[in-house]
């Protein structure tokens, strides 16, 4: 009984030896990597010191190399900084492909070149009560908002007022009030370009293309934004 115990306690002993990996030649031959010890892996039946196991245990613009270290470059655009593609084993910066995706405020992306540019319109300009009578080239004047009980100096010889904070233009109270003789309330009056609704590239980023603002069948269709948070932004 004893002799058959001793014999199975062998046969454990050379089954635990079976599992574990042994040396030849100076390197420790393996079978698979759980064989070899923690931060190792098996390759050609060699336990190797391993950084990682794919790519994504790398940092970016780093990819896991057939030798399992991480070395500089790419071999998916996922291993580059977001917008960055990998070409020819480099991250490399793409240009603008979008307006709205790609570029600041005010501009424009030009596919040709994939780069952004500034659109020339001085949007969110202030307009004056003449330049608001007027017109002005390929944009409009719009009266963006107005504060009624915000009075203002205005002189009907003149056609001018002054009084009115910030970028606010005086306009002359017979406008709200036909009865009004004197008089002026602040407004807050804006350039807008002129667009063509439903197009590519209407307006540049930032702005929408609305169509007929007066709703009265004139079709002035312009490129609109919110200038009170772009100009406290710093936007312009």
């Amino acid at each position: 009984m004893r002799l058959i115990i001793a014999l199975f306690c062998v046969a454990c002993t050379v089954n635990e030896k079976q599992e574990t990996s042994i040396t030849i030649n100076g390197q420790n031959y393996c079978n698979n990597s759980a064989e070899c010890g923690e931060g190792l892996l098996c390759v050609d039946n060699s336990c190797l010191e391993s950084e990682c196991f794919s790519s994504t245990d790398c940092q970016l613009e780093e990819f896991c190399s057939e030798f399992f270290q991480c070395v500089p470059g790419c071999q998916l655009d996922s291993d580059c900084l977001a917008g960055d593609s990998c070409v020819e084993d480099t991250c490399t910066t793409q240009g603008c492909r979008n307006t709205e995706l790609d570029c600041e405020v005010g501009e424009y992306c030009d596919v040709s070149t994939q780069s952004c540019y500034e659109d020339s319109f001085d949007h969110c300009g202030s307009c004056d009560f003449n330049l608001w009578q007027g017109g002005i080239s390929g944009g409009e004047c719009v009266v963006y908002s107005y504060d009624e009980f915000s009075y203002c100096n205005w002189d009907n010889w003149t056609q001018t007022g002054t009084g009115c904070g910030n970028s606010d233009t005086c306009l002359p109270m017979y406008l709200i009030d036909p009865l009004a003789s004197n008089g002026g309330f602040c407004a807050s009056i804006y350039k807008f370009k002129t667009c063509i609704p439903e197009t590519e590239d209407a307006c540049p980023r930032g702005f929408s293309c609305i169509p007929d603002i007066y709703s009265d069948g004139s079709n002035t269709n312009v490129c609109i934004s919110d200038c009170d948070y772009l100009i406290s932004n710093g936007y312009y």
